[in-house]
This record gives structure tokens, sequence and C-alpha cells, in this order.
């Protein structure tokens, strides 16, 4: 593979920077389904929303590896070759305590049932779906 097949991949989450590297496909969850990126992408914007991020990046061997992380809500930019990635948060499924993200679901789930306001429901309705991501993605790695 040469360098025309690559992209410079930036995600960053609220805790630093959890990648920086040549990327051959994203594929990022956003709020109207996934997306995927190349190579020389055209300019774009997208929301992003919780769920799992998947990046194809090369090896020295040549044989690309697939890598998976669980993203929080942000958004992605797309230029010059470039996709920056900013998340609340990203986590590799192995560095998940699965525990505490059931723990989480359950407090979301509690919290539904309540009489909430639209801004409350949507928050739990988040918060749902980020606890949800990460026990899918943890359970994967176990």
């Amino acid at each position: 593979m040469n360098a025309e097949h690559f992209f410079i991949l930036k995600v960053y989450a609220e805790d630093g920077v959890f990648y920086e590297g040549d990327c051959l496909e994203l594929i990022l969850p956003c709020v109207d389904g996934e997306k995927a990126f190349l190579a020389h992408h055209e300019d774009a914007v997208y929301a992003v929303y919780n769920g799992t991020m998947r990046y194809l990046t090369p090896t020295e061997d040549g044989v690309p590896v697939w890598h998976e992380a669980v993203i929080g809500t942000g958004v992605s930019h797309f230029t010059d070759n470039t996709c920056i990635v900013l998340a609340e948060t990203a986590e590799r499924p192995e560095e998940i305590d699965t525990n505490r993200a059931r723990a989480a679901l359950e407090r979301a789930q509690e919290k539904m049932q309540k009489d909430l306001s639209m801004r409350e429901y949507r928050i739990s309705q988040m918060a749902m779906a980020r606890a949800t991501a990460r026990i899918r993605a943890a359970s994967k790695h176990d």
C-alpha cells in the first residue's frame, strides 16, 4: 500500500488524545447512520453519536488491522485528507468496566421511568445509548 491510500486520523476526547496516525478507512456512528471515510474523501462535517467507531490502520508488514473504540457524542470534520474527530469520550473495548457500564444502563433505565422534562429525557436516552454501546463492545472482547 502506498501513501495515497491513507489519510490522517486524529481522535480527541475530553481526557486527551485517543489516536493520531495513518488510517485507511474510518466508520463513525452518526446521528443519521454510519458514515465511512476513505482517503481523499470530500470535505464533510458530521455529528457523531454514541456508538462504536471502527478504523483500519496500516502495519509495517502490509496487513491492515481493524480497531474499535466506543465514542460519545461529538463532531467529525474531514478536509485536506485529514479527519478530526472530537468526542466526549473514546474508549478501547478492553478498557471498559462492564459492571460500571451495566450500572449506568440501569440508572438511565430507572430515570426513564420517571416523569421527565424533554431535556432530561434526551439526556437519559443518550446515557442509555452510551452504556449499551460500552456493554456491547466490552462483551465482544471478554
